[in-house]
């Protein structure tokens, strides 16, 4: 009876003694991308890799070794850069700007949706500026965002414009969509812009011109429904990101108010 115990003590103890062994010669092999626990990590030689790494021709970001996906990533020393849903660094002009414009008016530690009235504000201040002759296109959200970032003005267009980049580089679903709106009593709608966000399954309308002007009432992350004037949304331009590149998709809408 003596020598079963100690025979099965000794087989414990060989065991216990052999798991941290296959653990690490598991971790010297691998080498490639591993999913853990919800995370992804890239390892060579061995070691999961830190920071900004070039992989396939593509740069992504990795704090403490796991991979920053659809965010801001990055460091003061290796600089900041939007990630996109797979982890690639975007290099888009627009979401530079964007993400610039994130940096400098809002804190890091702060949560996304806090951050996101944080650049409300300050956007929302930037000068009105009437330009006649606007068509809205899908192609023209890029021009229109980047003229309200180095300008710092524009008109309704261009706020929407701009805040969809700002949303896009803080992890969020974003579009921008032209109709009209009345501000005053009457049936005449005046051709104008606004952004949207996605906000778990729901659109809310953040309208940065007339919260520029209209103080008393609510123009970030409202819905369609609480909006408060006439409004009409006759084409929604919504924001993909495809083989790591931005384009914008338009679609009919008949929404009234």
């Amino acid at each position: 009876m003596k020598k079963c115990w100690k025979l099965l003590l000794v087989l414990t103890l060989a065991l216990l003694t052999a798991i941290p062994v296959l653990a690490a010669e598991t971790q010297l092999s691998a080498a490639g991308w591993v999913k853990e626990g919800g995370n992804t990590f890239y390892y060579r030689k061995g070691k999961q890799v830190t920071g900004w790494q070039k992989i396939s021709g593509k740069y992504y970001y990795f704090d403490d070794g796991i991979l920053e996906k659809n965010t801001i990533a990055g460091s003061k020393k290796e600089g900041y850069y939007y990630v996109d849903q797979d982890g690639v660094r975007i290099t888009d002009k627009q979401i530079a700007m964007a993400v610039k414009f994130v940096l400098k008016h809002s804190r890091m530690n702060d949560t996304p949706r806090d951050r996101l009235r944080d650049c409300y504000d300050v956007l929302r201040n930037y000068r009105y500026q009437r330009i006649y002759r606007n068509n809205p296109s899908a192609g023209m959200v890029p021009s229109y965002a980047s003229y309200m970032f180095t300008h710092r003005r524009g008109n309704c267009y261009r706020y929407a414009s701009a805040y969809a980049y700002i949303a896009r580089v803080l992890g969020f679903k974003v579009r921008v969509c032209a109709g009209g709106v009345n501000t005053r009593n009457g049936r005449y709608l005046s051709p104008h812009g606004w952004c949207e966000v996605k906000i778990g399954d729901t659109w809310k309308m953040v309208d940065c011109s007339l919260g520029r002007h209209h103080w008393r009432h609510n123009f970030f992350l409202t819905t369609r429904e609480k909006y408060p004037f006439h409004a009409r949304c006759n084409k929604i331009f919504t924001m993909k990101i495809k083989n790591h590149k931005i384009h914008w998709t338009t679609k009919r809408d008949g929404w009234h108010k």
